[in-house]
């Protein structure tokens, strides 16, 4: 069940007999969605606080509905939201806006003495990256690929596959945004995606267990 990976994931580094402090960093997709419904429901339990953090690119026409979305999510369970706009090129864009939020992420954690920053990259994710990292002939460090802890960051659903949190999404009627540049195949990860693992996956399946077995 997700909710218990989620738990038995943040249990480490959780403190015990004080209030715990994370910003979650959410988009309004479907990842971010569920982890923080997940953590919703485990927060009593755990006792911390959780502050949203949305970064809106203003670079589709789903933007503004996924910052729109953010704040309704805000208000229904109970949590603050700091919602940021950044305008960048459209050149070297992905790696561009990866800096400026964890850039963002990181000053507010160190600023407001927060804990940890969540954010909610999963299994698919690692997969993806560690094909890319393979077809670039990478070295062992990068092939670390996706770490669950960096820093203050954790990442408590990197062992989930996107089909089981699309799966929890519908069963708990959760609303999200789908981001259209998801199916842009200018973007290399997304050609990874859509085409190259699908077709891996149907052809070599032992390709991607030999990745995450180089990972680990």
């Amino acid at each position: 069940m997700l909710i218990d990976q989620v738990s038995e994931n943040l249990s480490p580094y959780l403190k015990e007999n004080e209030k715990n402090r994370f910003i979650l960093a959410i988009s309004g997709g479907a990842d971010s969605v569920v982890l923080l419904d997940i953590l919703n429901k485990i927060k009593l339990q755990y006792s911390f606080d959780i502050l949203l953090i949305h970064i809106n690119y203003g670079m589709q026409k789903e933007s503004n509905n996924a910052q729109r979305l953010c704040s309704i999510l805000s208000s229904k369970y109970g949590f603050k939201i700091i919602s940021k706009k950044v305008k960048l090129s459209k050149d070297n864009f992905e790696s561009n806006a990866r800096d400026a939020r964890y850039r963002i992420f990181n000053r507010y954690a160190k600023e407001n003495n927060f804990n940890y920053i969540l954010t909610a990259h999963h299994r698919d994710d690692q997969i993806e990256t560690l094909h890319m990292k393979f077809l670039d002939n990478a070295d062992w460090v990068s092939f670390l690929g996706i770490r669950k802890k960096y820093g203050k960051i954790l990442r408590p659903m990197l062992d989930i596959s996107k089909e089981d949190i699309y799966s929890y999404a519908n069963k708990n009627k959760l609303k999200w945004v789908e981001d259209a540049s998801n199916e842009n195949l200018n973007y290399r990860r997304n050609n990874i995606r859509l085409n190259i693992i699908p077709e891996i996956i149907k052809n070599n399946p032992n390709h991607i267990d030999l990745l995450m077995k180089k990972h680990y």
